[in-house]
């Protein structure tokens, strides 16, 4: 089961973010030509439409791989009822973080810092890193890619794997399955996994991965 579980996560995330890629790329693409060609009419409107392409291409992705997961592995996991149960139990979790704020703040400021760094340090050497046409990251991302890395992934291998270094394996391969495996997925990766591993929620998980992807657009809009 192990061996079958590994070979398949290998595989999987990777096909995952390009699956998700290459659509992305086209209609990117597409959608910038019509909205910068003045014959075009309403470009809000197809701003709208093809961001909803890209949401419902996302989600169709995320379901299939998911089921792929569940029957090559003979496990299953209900995103729907692991939110339901860890909304009734949030007082729990809550309380946690509230003993940790000091920690938690400490760790923020510092994930600040270094994106703050890294961003001006990567547009000094590369030039300007074009900021994505979509904004579907804030909708979607979190929960999909924090449901197959934490509650599936790191949540079953450490339950049912001999291996030691779960922890650090799942930063690896959360950060190679962006293909561009950059120092700042690394960070994130380690940081997702740090919560999820010391607090044991999804819900906080996502909360987490959508504040993170709005810091990275916030220093892209204002920094850079």
């Amino acid at each position: 089961m192990t061996k079958r579980l590994f070979k398949i996560f290998l595989g999987i995330p990777v096909l995952y973010v390009i699956l998700t890629a290459i659509p992305e790329a086209i209609l990117e693409l597409k959608a910038e030509t019509l909205i910068e060609n003045p014959e075009t009419k309403n470009p809000l409107v197809m701003h709208i439409v093809f961001n909803f392409l890209i949401f419902f291409i996302y989600i169709l992705l995320f379901y299939f791989i998911t089921r792929t997961i569940f029957s090559k592995c003979g496990f299953s996991y209900s995103l729907k009822e692991t939110i339901k149960k860890e909304w009734t139990e949030r007082k729990n979790v809550w309380s946690q973080i509230k003993n940790d704020k000091y920690k938690i703040i400490l760790i923020f400021i510092l994930y600040m810092i270094f994106m703050i760094f890294y961003q001006f340090v990567w547009n000094s050497i590369f030039g300007r890193k074009k900021l994505s046409f979509y904004e579907y990251d804030f909708i979607i991302c979190p929960v999909c890619e924090e449901f197959i890395f934490r509650k599936i992934y790191f949540d079953y291998c450490s339950k049912n794997s001999r291996l030691k270094h779960v922890y650090v394996l799942n930063v690896i391969i959360f950060a190679l399955a962006h293909i561009i495996a950059l120092p700042d997925k690394f960070i994130g990766g380690a940081m997702f996994t740090y919560c999820y591993k010391k607090y044991n929620s999804l819900l906080l998980n996502i909360a987490v991965h959508f504040l993170d992807n709005f810091i990275i657009i916030l220093i892209f809009q204002i920094l850079l």
